[in-house]
């Protein structure tokens, strides 16, 4: 990837501030053939989409600027929003396919080899976004304690990752720090007082701690430090880091790091939802 990123860099009719993806699955050029239409070009698409995705914080816009930035930090492993392409029916007088596109989640990038090495998608892509404080909106859904699917509509978020240094032993500890008001009701049970508010609270803080720890064991796994958390720990102990030779030992390292997740939630309100539809008013609120 280093040679693209190079000539964006020099080229001076280039913006630092473009914004880079990494298509998955197929080649930027069947992107750019079949993701025009006549309504809208794919440089409008993309703009569109990405906001889309931003909307669920499962991927983010990532630009020339940051990436050279990543890759600047050569004990960190840069991530870059992926594109792939998908195939949707469009249903009228007739059936037929028709070509679009999608954006979810990052591809993970190795510092070393400049080489792409893996994705990750989905929720996994929020789960970095938990550990790069990136994530501003979104929808949890958890169970009530009949199992019925509650949403709940992410409102404010705030991560902080605190590195320690004990002898030579690096560990962290990421503190999520998040608000949430239920957007909507599957079931029927009036879930609206304190007791019950407390058990939704407690699954939604279990949600997001099991996002965190699956891309901390991905990246752990694949000696991928896309979590940024090496850059914290050079920064919070710039002297023993380079006494230790750490920037030349911390890919293989970092796998053995203890990192611990601890998340405090809060629901603060409801909408307009006063009463789940079929349920029993309670008098216990």
């Amino acid at each position: 990837v280093l040679k693209y990123l190079d000539f964006m860099i020099r080229d001076h009719e280039t913006r630092l501030a473009a914004k880079v993806f990494v298509v998955r699955g197929t080649t930027a050029e069947e992107v750019m053939e079949n993701g025009n239409t006549g309504e809208f070009f794919i440089s409008e698409r993309i703009e569109s989409i990405i906001k889309d995705a931003g909307q669920l914080s499962q991927s983010k816009e990532v630009t020339v600027l940051e990436i050279v930035n990543m890759f600047d930090c050569l004990y960190s492993d840069p991530y870059i929003p992926c594109i792939s392409i998908i195939k949707n029916v469009e249903r009228g007088e007739e059936e037929k396919d028709i070509i679009d596109i999608l954006i979810d989640g990052y591809a993970i990038i190795d510092n070393e080899e400049k080489k792409l090495k893996g994705y990750v998608r989905g929720n996994m892509g929020r789960g970095l976004n938990w550990l790069t404080n990136n994530v501003h909106s979104g929808v949890i859904v958890v169970g009530d304690s009949y199992g019925k699917e509650v949403s709940l509509e992410i409102i404010d978020a705030k991560v902080k990752i605190i590195p320690e240094n004990k002898n030579g032993v690096y560990t962290a500890t990421v503190y999520v720090d998040m608000t949430s008001n239920i957007g909507e009701l599957q079931g029927e049970e009036d879930v609206f007082f304190d007791s019950k508010i407390d058990y939704l609270e407690k699954q939604q803080e279990k949600v997001i701690k099991e996002e965190i720890e699956r891309v901390l064991a991905y990246c752990q796994q694949n000696k991928l430090d896309a979590t940024m958390i090496g850059s914290r720990m050079y920064h919070k102990f710039p002297v023993e880091w380079q006494n230790s030779n750490m920037q030349d030992k911390w890919k293989d390292y970092f796998p053995s790091v203890k990192i611990q997740v601890s998340v405090r939630s809060k629901i603060n309100r409801t909408y307009n939802i006063k009463d789940p539809v079929g349920g029993l008013k309670s008098k216990n609120r």
